[in-house]
């Protein structure tokens, strides 16, 4: 199992991850609102190490992805050539003939709808 697939099977991060509730450091005070007043605060609590660590594996440089975004401009690169190349073929000239003798539900300047 690649490590890859590893990390996609786990569940998202968001589901864990910090609110304004449980992100909010102890303060000394009696007053029911708690304040974090830097982020160093907000860093120390184990809800955001955990929201941290779920968010930003340790081992994402380690990806495999099997298209390379050089491949992907090589490629596009050369259909956009083929494309090129396509429109510049000399198309044989197309001869408007008249009818020998005209249907009869056909009249000149009227559509056939």
């Amino acid at each position: 199992m690649l490590l890859r697939d590893r990390i996609l099977s786990e569940p998202p991060a968001i589901a864990g991850g910090p609110t304004t509730g449980n992100c909010r450091p102890a303060t000394a005070g009696g007053s029911d609102k708690k304040y974090w007043r830097s982020l160093e605060e907000l860093a120390d609590s184990p809800v955001f190490e955990e929201f941290v660590r779920r968010e930003f594996p340790q081992a994402a440089e380690e990806w495999n992805d099997p298209i390379e975004r050089r491949t992907f401009l090589k490629v596009m690169g050369a259909s956009l050539a083929l494309a090129g190349l396509s429109g510049c073929v000399i198309q044989p000239p197309e001869k408007v003939i008249p009818y020998v003798k005209q249907p009869e539900e056909e009249t000149p300047g009227q559509g056939l709808y």
